[in-house]
């Protein structure tokens, strides 16, 4: 009985699944990242305008209060301070993003590789064996005609 199909570089291919498993694990914190990044600049815009708002309102009110004013503008330059530091960083986990993107796609690509190799690989050994049964039942025809010849000449001469 024929053993199956051995793919001689399936250690190749095992690797090749581990890396870009392992890529897909760095891309996906990253993006984890990149959410949790824009959530903080989400709040952080969300909160400048609420300052610039209150600050609206309570010149509109009238009554100034000019040390609670300033306080209230200190505030939000502190705010706007955070949102930019965010933004740069934001920028800087895009450009890392990206860079991961690339190696998950190049991981991709050299796993195919080898999965191309393996399923042609196989393809040929499937012939093989298509050949080597056919040859098997060309035999045992070719045994069965010669037999059943042999026989009936066998018959003639008693």
């Amino acid at each position: 009985m024929p053993r199956g199909f051995v793919f001689k570089l399936q250690p190749v291919l095992d690797q090749r699944e581990r890396i870009e498993r392992d890529r897909q694990i760095e891309f996906a914190a990253i993006e984890r990242e990149r959410l949790t990044l824009e959530d903080r600049l989400r709040d952080a815009q969300r909160g400048i305008m609420m300052a610039k708002h209150d600050v609206r309102s309570r010149l509109a009110g009238g009554g100034v209060n000019v040390p609670e004013l300033r306080m209230q503008m200190a505030a939000s330059l502190h705010q706007m301070g955070q949102a930019q530091r965010l933004a740069i960083e934001l920028a800087g986990v895009y450009a890392r993003l990206e860079q991961a993107r690339a190696e998950l796609l190049k991981a991709s690509a050299d796993r195919k590789g080898v999965e191309l190799v393996k399923e042609k690989r196989r393809a040929e050994w499937l012939a093989e064996q298509n050949r080597k049964d056919q040859m098997q039942v060309e035999e045992a025809a070719t045994q069965m005609f010669m037999r059943s010849r042999r026989d009936s000449s066998a018959g003639e001469f008693s």
